[in-house]
């Protein structure tokens, strides 16, 4: 699967002086469509589906593996995360909790 191009959110903002998570999603443009079958399909988004909170979730992608420190993986990564209310992670992170993320974690 030969990735073409990529496309950050246009309102994703990192800069040594700005660094934040909001917004940090990007679409891959693939050379060539994917093939569907068992082990790779579609997947249905819709903001109407929310899962309550303490829902353990399956996340991945190729965001940093290691903090402070930034460490991009090759391969793509998953993790087991529970879901958590935006009010504990507000207290966790005041003042960098905004209304287009996902609060998810580990205790």
């Amino acid at each position: 699967m030969e990735v073409v191009r990529s496309i950050p959110h246009p309102e994703y903002q990192v800069t040594p002086t700005h660094l934040n998570h909001d917004h940090d999603i990007m679409l891959l443009e693939l050379k060539s469509p994917v093939q569907l079958s068992s082990h790779v399909r579609t997947l249905k988004l819709s903001a109407d589906d929310c899962l309550p909170t303490g829902t353990c979730c399956r996340v991945s992608g190729w965001g940093t593996t290691t903090s402070p420190q930034v460490n991009y993986p090759k391969t793509l990564q998953c993790a087991n995360i529970e879901l958590r209310s935006d009010e504990e992670c507000r207290q966790v992170y005041p003042g960098k909790i905004t209304a287009n993320m996902l609060c998810a974690g580990t205790k």
